[in-house]
């Protein structure tokens, strides 16, 4: 297992959760929602928001002089290159840190969750008119403000370098955290003034989860958080080997209702019945690598199409 990171979100201002309209709805815009009707942020969203805040200031330091990486950071990598190390690229190179949802804080009872909640109506506005455009009246949901979500991210273990110099080590964590905590913007309808927020840490967990000290302020919770994972840096397990390769089964259960896409044919979509092997074996792989095991070994998993299985209850009951 990596090292998870927990954090909270404050929203300074009303945020909407999603990022698109929804077509046919009776709110145009409406809350993303869990199963559970919880709002949430995808991790996907996260991420991206993330990574642009690595990229916006790993530029900046570029302007300062032409040797300012190799000074700062012990490398040479310019803010592309720095984002695609840790969170990855096309090809061979997985992301190094992995995002849970980030979703609303401690409200279970979905009445409750409701009254955090309102919608407001907008119009489009013509940005070279500055005018209203024609038919362009629509509403969209947010949760108010001063409501708290809570996430949190992995970094895994391929994360540490085997030969790091400390101390480089050191500055590219405190780079990445620092970057987290001036994130202030999440969500959709940014423009209309929604999503602003305020970040903070609130536990380290490598074997066990660690809550960091409330007293104090934000971004000493950075220093707070490095310190706690070069401590544990001397504990890394060497890397693992995979044992004899055997053959398995097993079942797949969706928890939630999912979309296996199959041809797409103008605005139809053909649904698969069976699941890629390769799909599987990428997410085998990924866990793989997360916990440890050898990159070549891992390579050599094969994993055949996952195929639906219809009970024979099921498949009377479509026949009548």
């Amino acid at each position: 297992m990596g090292i998870k990171i927990g954090y909270e979100v404050k929203l300074l201002t009303p945020a909407n959760t999603a990022e698109t309209g929804t077509i046919g709805k009776e709110i145009d815009v409406e809350i993303k929602r869990d199963k559970n009707g919880t709002p949430y942020f995808s991790a996907k969203h996260i991420k991206g928001i993330f990574r642009g805040k690595i990229l916006e200031f790993r530029n900046a330091f570029a302007g300062i002089n032409e040797n300012v990486f190799e000074e700062y950071f012990g490398d040479n990598l310019n803010g592309k290159k720095f984002a695609e190390k840790y969170f990855g690229s096309e090809g061979n190179n997985p992301s190094k840190i992995r995002f849970s949802d980030l979703k609303l804080k401690t409200e279970k009872d979905l009445e409750k969750i409701n009254h955090k909640i309102g919608d407001r109506y907008g119009v489009k506005i013509n940005r070279k008119t500055r005018v209203a455009e024609d038919n362009s009246l629509f509403n969209y949901e947010f949760v108010k403000s001063k409501n708290i979500f809570v996430g949190n991210f992995e970094l895994s273990n391929k994360f540490f370098e085997k030969e790091e110099n400390e101390e480089n080590l050191e500055k590219k964590l405190k780079f990445l955290l620092s970057s987290f905590l001036h994130i202030d913007k999440v969500g959709g309808l940014k423009s209309r003034g929604l999503g602003k927020v305020e970040i903070r840490f609130t536990s380290v967990g490598i074997d066990e989860k660690r809550d960091l000290n409330e007293k104090s302020s934000r971004f000493e919770t950075v220093k707070e958080i490095s310190e706690i994972i070069l401590e544990d840096r001397l504990k890394k397990p060497n890397l693992k080997e995979l044992g004899k390769v055997e053959k398995y089964s097993y079942t797949l259960n969706f928890l939630e209702p999912s979309v296996l896409q199959g041809k797409i044919r103008k605005n139809e979509v053909e649904l698969r019945n069976s699941l890629q092997g390769s799909s599987i074996r990428g997410a085998v792989i990924q866990y793989g690598l997360d916990n440890n095991f050898k990159i070549e070994d891992l390579l050599k998993i094969k994993i055949a199409e996952v195929k639906k299985i219809v009970k024979k209850m099921e498949r009377k009951r479509n026949l009548n």
